[in-house]
């Protein structure tokens, strides 16, 4: 039954992907980053809060020194009712992570989450998409980008659970594609 709620999700979230042109960002990283510069993931903070609203999480982070943890692969989790990654903590964590995305063709990328609960997407430092009330899983508002060249591109990603089940998917629809996906590990990394 969850898969085909999912399933009916993912359609409404991509039936609204036409109507958002989405803000232009402007260049990649300069200079860009080497591979021998770049580890694979994204690094992770934590902090623990009774978190209503993503913009508090952003509080946090600019108030208060986070608990690091370990930098994670991809942004495809359902924790059900356990522990958010290694917070050892279930409910009332918020968690930053920070990196770049590879984008590897210019064009209009279009982003989405589903989530459980708050999350915001940031990709150029441009907010792609958001949905930062408590609520069940659930898919933010798609939103989208222009990008002029190919390039890593700073990412940051804010969530936090409050209660109950925890989920975070990141997802995207590169230029061409007709269906969003999981943003894969390859195209995802931070500084070493």
């Amino acid at each position: 039954m969850r898969s085909i709620v999912l399933a009916v999700l993912a359609a409404l979230v991509l039936a609204g992907c036409a109507d958002d042109s989405g803000p232009k960002i402007p260049q990649p990283l300069s200079p860009q980053p080497t591979a021998a510069q770049m580890d694979p993931g994204l690094s992770v903070q934590f902090w623990k809060s009774p978190f209503n609203d993503v913009s508090e999480v952003e509080r946090y982070t600019q108030r208060y020194a986070g608990i690091p943890g370990k930098a994670v692969t991809m942004l495809d989790f359902d924790w059900g009712n356990g522990v958010v990654l290694d917070s050892a903590l279930a409910n009332d964590v918020g968690v930053e992570f920070l990196g770049a995305i590879r984008l590897d063709k210019p064009g209009r990328y279009g982003f989405t989450a589903l989530s459980n609960d708050g999350v915001r997407v940031m990709v150029g430092g441009v907010t792609v998409t958001e949905d930062g009330e408590p609520h069940p899983d659930r898919w933010s508002r798609p939103g989208h980008i222009e990008v002029a060249a190919a390039g890593w591109y700073p990412l940051r990603v804010l969530y936090y659970e409050k209660r109950g089940t925890a989920v975070l998917r990141l997802y995207w629809q590169q230029p061409g594609d007709a269906q969003m996906s999981v943003v894969p590990a390859a195209v995802l990394a931070r500084k070493k």
